[in-house]
């Protein structure tokens, strides 16, 4: 889906400028470090200098996680769009009293889980006739659900009030045709790709149980019980009858 897309960009962006403002404040601990050894000599400013960037580099990590946990950050929103998962978001935010952001995170839930649903549905039930077959299955099925997603979230954002409008705005109403195609492609591709692990794995499965009846063997199981039977039950018996009878001979 566009939006879970643009959530995990702006997520990245606000991880890559923590992760380098973190990286700063490592290295201004180091310099704080190294100004305690040249304090004798500069009195103290190097170590004072660095020790005031580490601490301004480190306030910055910890108001960019904030920001990302908050009500409208691109962690929270992240996870609004994942299926069945973002509806705790959606109750979290009820709970806090935002109702707008509940409501955009229930539609963004349902969306993605409908179309979850619809593509993983038709896979499985799919019969496995071929590796092409269920790929097209799964291509069909991933549009036809991020189309029914889209649809669904439409509907949810209609009923929005003023005040939802204002803060979370109406994403798919609002949508563009290109956003919207652009989610049903990214559908389709990703139902593709679910049909071709269900043709791969069903291979895998046909493959494992043919090794297996190689070992039992074509005239039936009689060989691989027998192969069984002596290495597990005749075995210890025999060995056992063979202990007796030399004590018996030897008294």
């Amino acid at each position: 889906q566009a939006i879970c897309g643009t959530a995990s960009v702006v997520h990245a962006r606000s991880v890559t400028l923590s992760g380098t403002a973190l990286l700063r404040g490592i290295g201004n601990a180091l310099g704080t470090a190294g100004g305690v050894c040249v304090a004798p000599f500069d009195g103290g400013k190097l170590m004072h200098d660095q020790a005031k960037k580490c601490s301004s580099e480190f306030g910055t990590v910890g108001r960019d996680v904030d920001k990302a946990f908050s009500k409208d950050g691109s962690v929270t929103q992240f996870a609004e769009s994942l299926p069945v998962v973002g509806y705790i978001p959606s109750a979290v935010h009820a709970i806090a009293g935002n109702e707008p952001q509940a409501k955009r995170a229930a539609a963004r839930c349902t969306n993605s889980t409908v179309a979850t649903g619809v593509a993983v549905g038709a896979v499985v039930a799919a019969p496995v006739s071929g590796g092409a077959s269920l790929i097209a299955v799964g291509a069909v099925a991933g549009a036809v659900g991020a189309a029914a997603g889209n649809g669904v979230q439409c509907g949810i954002e209609t009923a929005y009030t003023e005040e939802d409008k204002d803060q979370v705005g109406q994403e798919k109403l609002n949508q563009n045709g290109k956003a919207w195609a652009a989610d049903v492609l990214g559908g389709g591709v990703a139902g593709a790709a679910g049909g071709a692990l269900k043709g791969v794995a069903s291979n895998a499965s046909r493959l494992f149980v043919g090794e297996s009846l190689k070992e039992v063997g074509g005239g039936g199981a009689s060989r691989f019980v027998v192969k069984r039977a002596v290495e597990s039950g005749v075995k210890q018996p025999v060995a056992g009858a063979a202990k007796q009878g030399m004590k018996h001979a030897l008294a």
